[in-house]
This record gives C-alpha cells, sequence and structure tokens, in this order.
C-alpha cells in the first residue's frame, strides 16, 4: 500500500473530514480507516464486522484473537455470515491477538482507494510534452496546487490530489450515470454539479434526486417522498433532517441515501454518485481545513475550497482527455500498421 503522509490541518475539519480524524496543528497521517468510514455506514473495519456478524460477532472476534476455539458447529455458522470457508475459520484462530481484527478486510478497504492511485500514476507517466518546454504536461500538480491552492501546503495539496485522482478515476470506471428527459449529460457535467461551489455536496446530490421528482426545494422534495407508496419510514425524511443533510451540519447515512435514490429512480447510480458527493465532501472539508489562517470568514473558505476543488477536477479531466487521445492514436497507427501488407 501507498502509505498515507503525515498532514497538517490548521482548524478543525467539517463532518466528512472528521473521517480522517485529523487534529489541527498537530502533524500526522490520517486514520487509514476512514474509506471504510466513507463508503459504509460503520465507524472502522470492525464495526463494519459487527454489523455483518450480527449476534455472532463475540465468538468470532474471540477466535481470532485467540481466547477460545469455537466449537465446530459455531464454526459453521461464522463462516455462512462471513460467506467464507469453515477452513477459512478454522486458520483465523489467534491469527490477530492485537491491532487490526480483520487485516485482509481492512487492506480490502484500503485497496478501494490504493489501486486507482497506483493506476491513474501509471497514466500519468504518458509521454505527453509541452510544445514549448518539452516537460509532461501531466506533471502539473504542484504547480496547479501553488498557483491556486490558496496557500495551502505540498504535502497537504499531494494528499487532496491523491484522494482526486482516486475518485476520478474510479467514477469514469463506473457506469454513466442518467436523468430524467435527459439522457445526454457528460460525466464532466455531473461532476461539476455536484461541485457546484454554491451548495455543499450533499446538498448538490439532493438536488439531482428533487430533479427526478420535478421538484427544486426541499419543502417540496419532502412531500414529494412523504407522498410515495413505496415508502414506510417517512419520519427519517423530515425537510428538518433534510435541511442538516444537504448542509453538511449532520452526515447523512448511506441507508437513507439509498432509500431516497430508489424512491428517485436513480436506484444503483444514485447510490454510486451518493459516495462520490461524500468524497468530495470530505476532500473539500479536508482543504478549507488546511488553508493557512487568514481574516477571511468560514463561509468564504468553504466557497473557496469548494472552487478549488471543482477547477482541479475539470483540469483533471482535461489531463485524462488528452491521456485517451494519446492511446487512441497509438492504437490507430499500430492498427495501421499491421494492416500494411507485408
Amino acid at each position: 500500500m501507498i502509505p498515507l503522509h503525515e498532514v497538517i490541518v490548521a482548524r478543525e475539519l467539517g463532518t466528512y473530514g472528521q473521517f480522517l480524524e485529523l487534529a489541527p496543528g498537530v502533524l500526522m497521517s490520517p486514520n487509514p480507516q476512514f474509506i471504510v468510514r466513507l463508503i459504509t455506514d460503520s465507524v472502522s473495519h470492525q464495526a463494519y464486522l459487527r454489523n455483518s456478524m450480527g449476534d455472532s460477532y463475540k465468538n468470532f472476534e474471540n477466535h481470532v484473537r485467540g481466547k477460545h476455539k469455537v466449537s465446530p458447529s459455531t464454526m459453521k455458522i461464522l463462516a455462512r455470515k462471513a460467506g467464507v470457508q469453515v477452513s477459512f475459520i478454522e486458520e483465523m484462530y489467534g491469527a490477530s491477538p492485537n491491532g487490526p481484527l480483520l487485516e485482509p478486510l481492512l487492506f480490502l478497504f484500503q485497496a478501494i482507494e490504493h489501486i486507482p492511485n497506483l493506476v491513474a500514476s501509471s497514466l500519468k507517466q504518458t509521454p505527453i510534452k509541452c510544445p514549448c518546454c518539452g516537460h509532461n504536461v501531466l506533471h502539473d500538480a504542484d504547480y496547479w496546487w501553488h498557483k491556486n491552492g490558496n496557500g495551502i501546503n505540498g504535502k497537504e495539496a499531494a494528499f487532496a490530489e491523491r484522494l482526486l485522482n482516486a475518485l476520478m478515476l474510479i467514477y469514469y470506471c463506473s457506469p454513466a450515470p442518467t436523468f430524467p428527459k435527459n439522457n445526454r449529460i457528460s460525466r464532466l457535467e455531473v461532476l461539476m454539479a455536484l461541485t457546484n461551489p454554491d451548495r455543499h455536496p450533499i446538498g448538490n446530490w439532493i438536488s439531482i434526486a428533487e430533479s427526478h421528482h420535478g421538484v427544486s426545494s426541499l419543502v417540496d422534495f419532502e412531500k414529494a417522498l412523504f407522498a410515495s407508496k413505496a415508502h414506510s419510514d417517512n419520519t427519517i425524511f423530515r425537510y428538518s433532517r433534510l435541511k442538516k443533510w444537504s448542509s453538511g451540519q449532520d452526515v447523512m447515512p448511506i441507508e437513507a441515501a439509498e432509500k431516497i435514490a430508489t424512491l428517485s429512480g436513480m436506484h444503483v447510480h444514485g447510490k454510486n454518485l451518493f459516495l462520490i458527493s461524500r468524497s468530495l465532501a470530505l476532500i473539500i472539508d479536508f482543504v478549507e481545513g488546511a488553508f493557512p489562517f487568514v481574516n477571511d470568514s468560514k463561509s468564504v473558505n468553504k466557497r473557496n475550497a469548494r472552487s478549488i476543488i471543482q477547477n482541479r477536477i475539470s483540469k483533471l479531466n482535461e489531463n485524462y482527455q488528452l491521456i485517451r487521445q494519446y492511446w487512441l492514436k497509438y492504437a490507430e497507427n499500430k492498427l495501421e500498421k499491421l494492416s500494411k501488407p507485408l
């Protein structure tokens, strides 16, 4: 795994940035379990296991910690709930007396961010040279953040860049989202909508859900959700709750987003966009927290952070389009050579 390098933030992070567990003024590495909190409603991989295994969790924990061996019948129950072979559970006895309970699971969560970064790093080696100076135009991160990052330091800019690269690669490799009465919205336009600096990314996602109901306000959205015959638990979607989620004041649970996506006809792509929005919220919170202290108000800092992320996404999109064009041209040239008679 590419290690998470130490960074420092100047102020308390927002609700999603708190997933990183960074303290203001302290040079430290982000908690590696932030990915678990980002894509699940659990605070750690152990909490995720506890939620998944229910009443069997304690038996599993004691078994893995080496505190006692479970019976053959319990072993089968654990294997069924974990979705693995009984032999795997047997081999786990005493595997982790302390530290992370199930390191392979934590590794899988971390790989969600790690593997896209490896791919992005490889793609950036595509030789696209500036006609003026010969410098690879894809190696623009340091210069771009220095010029446009509102004073954010190098290590913090590198961490934000790392998260953005992983996010964009995952997004561009996922199925394209669809929208009511308009299926031709580009992926970039969707990202621009989600990073609209006038609102929190979750508020922007809720706006997309509103459009599926033909409404444009939280008041009307509450009514639309309440009117849905398929929904039996309307209380979690009251205006007051929607408003806190929309502003980022409270973390919006994934379970709630899945229900709203289903009720809004967004289904799987709606959940995917919601996870993108959560990721954007975390990155924006981090960038805002990493700004050096100035006299700007909190609202100004928030808008600056959102604008910076939106602008950087636009530039990264340009870079990926250059990479795409380069390799398409490369493939065309290869095919042309192969088609020529010997």
